[in-house]
């Protein structure tokens, strides 16, 4: 492919017919956001029938594009849960995943020409031996990234979510009564982080002023 030195000339490349990069950009902007496309084989409107094969592709969790060549994009994601990394590269590649930097990210772990074996921060897996649905243990897991001297991890919150068994119980009044076969969750969180609890302790007080709220109402009732 000729080297491009002007934006128009990028612009004409990728818009003229018959070539690779015209074809990619078409398919591409098919299932992102239909731009530059008036109807879809069924002579439906691009754009809408985007928006539902975006839905479509997130709800059975779907991974329609990845880019090859380039760094780890679990690297990518893994630092920016957290707020803080060891000083270092570890802390430089976090900043840059966290301010969107993917140009100083990918320089960071080598460029485009490293393999996946020799970049300096790689995923970290744990193996866990619970059981998931299917009965099995889930295996190898992400928890974080390492770089052979200091491992990172960055899933720092267990969650764990308890159903309710319905039981029978007195009558409710009609205004309280829900029909609700799954009952209330209950979810158990750990390693609270300052802005977590703080969110926490607002909702338990919205949580009882709206309970307060509702004995005042079958009181005066």
């Amino acid at each position: 492919m000729q080297k491009v030195e002007e934006v128009g000339q990028l612009n004409m490349q990728i818009n003229s017919k018959g070539t690779g990069i015209g074809y990619m950009v078409k398919y591409i902007s098919k299932n992102v956001d239909g731009e530059h496309i008036d109807k879809d084989l069924n002579g439906q409107d691009e754009k809408k029938s985007a928006l539902r094969v975006s839905a479509w592709a997130s709800i059975h969790k779907i991974h329609q594009f990845q880019q090859f060549g380039g760094p780890s994009v679990t690297c990518w994601r893994e630092p920016r849960k957290i707020t803080t990394a060891p000083e270092g590269l570890q802390e430089q590649a976090r900043a840059a995943a966290d301010s969107g930097n993917w140009e100083l990210f990918t320089n960071l772990l080598g460029g485009t020409q490293i393999s996946r074996k020799k970049q300096p921060i790689r995923p970290l897996r744990e193996f866990i031996d619970e059981c998931g649905k299917y009965g099995e243990p889930k295996g190898n897991q992400i928890v974080g990234v390492t770089n052979d001297v200091e491992n990172l991890v960055t899933r720092i919150h267990q969650w764990t979510i308890f159903y309710r068994v319905n039981q029978p119980a007195s009558p409710a009044p009609p205004s309280l009564r829900a029909d609700c076969t799954l009952g209330v969750l209950s979810i158990t969180v750990q390693h609270y982080r300052y802005r977590e609890l703080r969110f926490l302790i607002f909702l338990s007080l919205d949580l009882i002023l709206i309970s307060l709220n509702i004995i005042v109402c079958c009181l005066r009732c």
